[in-house]
């Protein structure tokens, strides 16, 4: 928006058609640290955790825009990889179905999927094409 000049954006009157996720500038980034240090600190999943009962307080229908593998489109557009068993993806699987919120399938249909198989609860939300 900023590069069009935009400053605020109101829609009306379908305020309750549009919902949004959250946690690919916040959970994302811890989880990929996490996996480049090699260790889960109890400040780092405290952190995690709060962070995820943030977005979804804020009014978030679940998390978004995670990536256990993210392929490099340009120069500026890094690679970045983490299994999709990082404790830290398991644990987010695990917030997403006590919450009854979901996880988006824009990492790849496998992590997503093996998310799932472990925790039934966890809703996977299809992104559109």
């Amino acid at each position: 928006m900023d590069s069009f000049g935009i400053e605020k954006t109101v829609i009306l009157p379908h305020a309750g058609c549009f919902l949004f996720m959250g946690g690919g500038g916040t959970l994302n980034v811890m989880i990929h640290e996490a996996f480049i240090e090699g260790a889960i600190t109890p400040a780092l999943e405290k952190d995690f955790e709060e962070e995820a009962a943030k977005i979804i307080s804020a009014g978030a229908t679940g998390f978004g825009e995670m990536s256990a593998e993210h392929l490099s489109l340009g120069d500026r557009h890094p690679y970045q990889s983490a299994p999709p068993d990082h404790p830290l993806f398991l644990r987010l699987s695990d917030i997403a179905a006590q919450r009854s919120s979901g996880l988006t399938q824009g990492w790849i249909r496998e992590p997503v999927q093996y998310l799932r198989d472990l925790n039934r609860a966890t809703q996977i939300i299809k992104n559109s094409p």
